[in-house]
């Protein structure tokens, strides 16, 4: 076994694609590959680690601009990564509650959308739908 690895050979054994190596590369959450002399791009076994990392930080939730600080903060080693780890999830975790509270706002408003849908005549649901200013549907 070589330290170095091809492109394919890495993606089989992150569980990825190469385009997916290639923007991840890209997006600066791994290295720039060495190259042999017919440029072949050739990694270290570990990259396989961080592209896992990566995917599992996805699964998280986590967009790419906090992966990215997650990868600093870990080579920085320094006292603050707990501290910092942390308020990068805290603030993640925050966007998520916003959003689960904006879906419930959505949920509320679709139904009260079909219960007036249900009760209205004709073209009535239409019209409100379309009414200008404060309307209970924009409201609730």
């Amino acid at each position: 076994m070589t330290d170095r690895i091809r492109i394919g050979e890495l993606a089989e054994e992150a569980g990825v694609s190469r385009d997916t190596i290639r923007f991840y590369e890209r997006a600066g959450l791994l290295p720039k590959p060495r190259r042999t002399a017919t440029r072949h791009r050739v990694y270290d076994h570990d990259v396989a680690l961080q592209i896992r990392f990566i995917r599992r930080a996805q699964d998280l939730g986590l967009t790419l601009d906090d992966i990215r600080q997650l990868i600093e903060l870990r080579e920085s080693a320094g006292e603050g990564v707990p501290r910092g780890v942390a308020e990068i999830l805290r603030a993640r975790l925050q966007t998520v509650e916003t959003r689960i509270s904006n879906d419930e706002a959505y949920r509320e408003r679709l139904a009260l959308a079909i219960q007036r849908a249900e009760s209205a005549e004709g073209q009535s649901f239409f019209a409100e739908l379309g009414a200008d200013g404060d309307h209970n549907l924009k409201e609730a």
